[in-house]
């Protein structure tokens, strides 16, 4: 395995478990784009943290099916 396919697994495995972890927390990012995914370095191999929650919603909040929110140019299309 190339080394740059192995990080590329490595980091989306790392995004996927925090987002799994948010949402047995019952919440939800609404707002995931790659600016809002921070790289460090502390160890050997990177580390992926999830940041910015200004748009993040618990679920089972009254007001979480009634707005969109997130980025505009990274929202799906609403019909």
């Amino acid at each position: 395995m190339h080394v740059i396919t192995f990080l590329t697994f490595f980091l989306h495995t790392q995004i996927l478990m925090a987002l799994q972890y948010l949402h047995k927390k019952d919440i939800v990012h609404c707002d995931l784009k790659p600016e809002n995914v921070l790289l460090t370095a502390e160890t050997g191999l990177p580390q992926a943290k999830l940041c910015d929650f200004g748009f993040a919603r618990i679920i089972g909040e009254k007001s979480f099916r009634k707005s969109i929110v997130g980025t505009p140019a990274y929202l799906g299309r609403y019909k």
